[in-house]
């Protein structure tokens, strides 16, 4: 005899309403890291650098590598150029005017 709702091991364990596949997952990880986190989804772009590509990420004002992508072995072996590291990073025409080097001109 059964008692409702119990499955016996190896059966399907599905939510029949919703059609959806439960399971039970067993992780030393945060919920957070392995479930994702919730809200805008991370916008990479692509950098060409003398022939190698690098995909970043904008981070508060600078880049963090995701990918490198080159032919040379030799590059993926420079430390400047792993993924998760931070680079100074500028978009163009976003930069600040230069201060004027009178500054009587300023306004007051």
């Amino acid at each position: 005899m059964r008692l409702p709702g119990a499955r016996w091991y190896g059966e399907q364990n599905r939510d029949d309403e919703k059609g959806l596949l439960q399971m039970v997952i067993y992780t030393v990880l945060p919920p957070e890291q392995v479930m994702g986190q919730e809200g805008e989804p991370p916008q990479y772009f692509t950098v060409d650098m003398g022939g190698r590509a690098f995909v970043m990420e904008l981070v508060g004002g600078q880049a963090r590598i995701v990918r490198l992508l080159s032919v040379d072995p030799r590059d993926y072996l420079r430390p400047e150029w792993q993924p998760g590291r931070m680079v100074g990073f500028t978009i163009p025409g976003t930069e600040l005017p230069s201060r004027p080097s009178n500054p009587s001109c300023l306004p007051t």
